[in-house]
């Protein structure tokens, strides 16, 4: 037996199947895989790749702060209080991430770049023991020290913050690649960036995208028809080990450390992979409990994974078993 968690509502396409052949792309991107599944009647493999390879370029020249000649290094280079102009592209990204760190009290934070860089996660490179140092934070963040004009599509930091977009900009180029697929003729497609996933349409035999969530406790798995939805996981397996423990990449804004709150996978459904993303890495932040209560005050499909006392817990929030029933 298996769960199946279907969307609520099904396009007028879907009842009319496309006709051709499952076609795949795929490659290296962000420091991790991508893939584009499309129908088609014919092969237009190469003039696509063009196509979705210009959309990592376009995220990555605006958000990676691996690159120093990105816009986000640029505005972490600036001086506080100066605005710095940005793209639509980085524009629509703060405005999604803000929202979600007004909604969950700065579990979400867009300025946390300095703590990831101190723990070894960024830029910089990894440590060997932990940081002599840590930011003194106040617990609630929802009021950002990064101010967005997004009418006039400037930026400016307020504070010594750094903005990193890790959590949501793998998010924003499934979305991104998505769009560029349909406006390219190809409305059945799946696209996923090292696990992050979202689908539109059918396959030519009338059925969607099935995607199983990873990791699940039990013998049901869990599986989600990505029609018109995506799917994005958070979870602990990236880490680094200093002094014989393992330490977490999700750093809590409110402590300036990596979590440690029993929490081990957090995989969320939403109708764009952008707030998927943002919402996945959010609970994992906030815990079982808090991020349980953010579930049913925003209506978030999600399962949760966490330890307690040595066994492993799943729960399903309401919205998710909606999709269930």
């Amino acid at each position: 037996m298996r769960r199946v968690a279907i969307p609520r509502e099904i396009s007028y396409g879907a009842a009319h199947p496309p006709t051709g052949c499952v076609r795949t792309l795929g490659g290296l991107t962000m420091g991790t895989t991508w893939r584009v599944t499309y129908v088609s009647e014919r092969d237009r493999d190469a003039w696509l790749r063009e196509r979705v390879e210009q959309v990592f370029d376009t995220v990555i020249a605006q958000m990676s702060t691996w690159e120093p000649g990105s816009d986000i290094s640029r505005i972490n280079r600036s001086r506080l209080g100066e605005w710095c102009s940005i793209k639509p592209e980085l524009r629509d990204v703060l405005v999604c991430g803000l929202a979600v760190q007004r909604a969950t009290g700065g579990a979400f934070d867009v300025a946390v770049g300095a703590s990831v860089d101190r723990w070894g996660f960024g830029p910089p490179g990894e440590i060997d023991r932990p940081p002599a140092r840590i930011d003194a934070v106040h617990a609630d963040r929802s009021s950002s020290p990064i101010e967005l004009d997004a009418d006039n599509m400037r930026v400016r930091r307020n504070a010594d913050v750094r903005l990193d977009l890790s959590g949501i900009a793998k998010g924003y180029a499934v979305d991104l690649v998505l769009r560029t697929m349909r406006q390219a003729g190809h409305p059945d497609c799946l696209v996923e960036i090292g696990g992050e996933l979202a689908g539109a349409g059918v396959k030519p035999d009338g059925s969607p995208w099935w995607v199983e969530i990873a990791g699940q406790t039990d013998d049901e798995p869990l599986v989600v028809a990505l029609h018109g939805m995506a799917i994005a996981t958070s979870g602990i397996e990236r880490h680094l080990m200093l002094d014989g423990r393992a330490y977490s990449h999700t750093i809590d804004s409110a402590t300036g450390k990596p979590i440690d709150n029993e929490m081990v996978q957090c995989s969320v459904v939403a109708s764009s992979c952008m707030l998927a993303d943002a919402y996945a890495t959010a609970l994992m932040v906030r815990g079982p409990t808090a991020g349980a209560a953010i579930t049913e005050a925003e209506n978030i499909a999600a399962v949760m994974r966490h330890r307690a006392a040595g066994q492993m817990v799943e729960t399903t929030t309401p919205e998710m078993m909606r999709l269930l029933e």
